[in-house]
């Protein structure tokens, strides 16, 4: 398992809650140059991606169940040599 985020102390303290558990990576979702060198090391360490969940939306009023569906269907980058190295 990896888990990635981006500030530097939910970071550390991830590594030290997972140790054992998930290899714990800095990565900023919501950049494309960082997702794809995330990628890169996901295909180059482990092969490939088995399973992929992105929870990266701060919810700062509501719920998810009462979001309008445009905000519920928001993507983000994709990266083209996702399909080049098997992510799909």
């Amino acid at each position: 398992m990896i888990v990635t985020g981006k500030n530097p102390a939910t970071i550390e303290q991830a590594r030290a809650n997972l140790r054992g558990i998930a290899e714990v990576v800095s990565s900023d979702s919501g950049d494309g140059a960082e997702i794809e060198a995330l990628f890169a090391r996901v295909a180059g360490q482990h092969g490939g991606l088995d399973v992929l969940f992105l929870n990266a939306r701060i919810l700062r009023r509501g719920t998810i169940a009462t979001l309008s569906e445009s905000l519920r269907s928001l993507r983000g980058p994709r990266p083209p040599s996702w399909r080049s190295t098997g992510f799909a």
